[in-house]
């Protein structure tokens, strides 16, 4: 028989074992047993534990959580407005083009070796080359056989009519600059020449009769007078408006070869190419074109990339969440989850708190212990 003070004790050991191994035993019944239990085919009351019976629906509606509560159009958005995150994302932008400017390798080589994928950039000249020239070719075709002056804009036909007066003193000003320079003067001579020695006989006789060089000072002075004087200028105005306006009534089919225009326009195509940033240059080590650009992606590029960035999202957000599914993408994630590991790593992060609940129910085990002894030696 037990005494007094040993009955107490007793009750209150048991009520404490029995309330800390209740707690313990709650615990691990959250998680364990992973799977049903069954005896004769039937299964055992509480098996598999709340976590594995209940986990479809825990990830369902930790998925609706996480759309609907946590990870928002509005937190995300907030998030992408933010200047402290702005500056650290084009900070890092940053530094990637400065590594990427130093990079000692070609585009296709960097691509290759960043993606795990074939550069091809001469595929995409090709293609670059190829799309231009079809675009030309198209707009060639279309105004090919319509007359110039239907598809030039006549306030451009007007200026040039315009023009032809300064275009006409230009020219008897080139001339007469010709004509009394030593070559045109050379020139004038030997077509004075020329002119006498087809006479035959007689004309080469008055040739040598006739000083060629007072001829050529006398046709020169009189070219120069025709020259400069106002009718011829309004003459050959005339001259240069009339044939102006024959051509623009020709159509382009009538003043180009296909083939030979098709040629040009390729030539054409391959210096322009040549000449677009980067395109014409990525066939050499990026280090050794790049820096040049270092000034128009610090003011132009990253400005204009990380505000349309931030526009772009900011615009269609809603959408791309509701297009990603993230609460399908929760819901999956937490289905495929090992329990085990969800098991180890919540009772490692609460392993204090838990042992302090298992104590808890030790404490609240043995205070009920103590108070049926109590009251189990006041009426016994």
């Amino acid at each position: 028989m037990f005494d007094t003070a040993g009955l107490i004790l007793l009750m209150v050991l048991i009520g404490a074992i029995l309330g800390g191994g209740t707690n313990v035993l709650a615990i691990r019944m959250i998680f364990r047993p992973f799977e049903a239990v069954r005896i004769g085919g039937i299964r055992i009351p509480f098996t598999p534990g709340l976590v594995p019976k209940r986990r479809e629906e825990i990830a369902d509606r930790l998925g609706r959580m996480v759309e609907d509560y946590l990870l928002t159009p509005e937190g995300v958005q907030s998030k992408l407005s933010d200047s402290a995150f702005t500056a650290q994302l084009e900070a890092r932008i940053e530094r990637g083009i400065d590594e990427l400017l130093k990079d000692q390798r070609t585009v296709d080589e960097w691509v290759s070796d960043t993606f795990e994928r074939q550069g091809n950039t001469a595929e995409v000249r090709r293609n670059l080359e190829a799309n231009i020239n079809q675009r030309i070719a198209a707009l060639i075709d279309s105004y090919k056989s319509i007359p110039i002056k239907e598809t030039v804009p006549q306030a451009w036909l007007t200026k040039a009519e315009e023009a032809m007066p300064k275009v006409s003193r230009d020219i008897l000003v080139s001339f007469e600059t010709y004509l009394i320079s030593d070559e045109g003067q050379d020139q004038l001579g030997r077509m004075v020449a020329r002119f006498f020695d087809s006479r035959g006989s007689v004309g080469g006789m008055l040739g040598r009769v006739v000083n060629r060089f007072s001829l050529v000072s006398v046709i020169t002075k009189e070219l120069t007078r025709f020259v400069k004087d106002e009718q011829t200028e309004q003459m050959v105005t005339r001259l240069l408006i009339r044939e102006m306006h024959q051509l623009t009534e020709k159509k382009p089919v009538d003043l180009y070869d296909d083939e030979q225009a098709n040629e040009q326009i390729s030539i054409l195509i391959r210096k322009i190419v040549n000449e677009i940033p980067i395109v014409g240059e990525w066939d050499k080590p990026i280090h050794e074109w790049g820096g040049a650009y270092r000034q128009l992606l610090d003011e132009s590029i990253i400005p204009a990339l990380m505000a349309g960035t931030t526009s772009l999202v900011s615009k269609y957000l809603s959408r791309m969440m509701r297009k990603i599914g993230i609460r399908d993408v929760v819901r999956d994630q937490v289905n495929q989850f090992p329990i085990e590991q969800l098991e180890q790593m919540i009772i490692s992060v609460a392993m204090r708190e838990l042992k302090l609940i298992a104590l808890l129910g030790a404490l609240i085990g043995g205070g009920i212990g103590l108070l049926q002894a109590i009251l189990f030696l006041l009426f016994a």
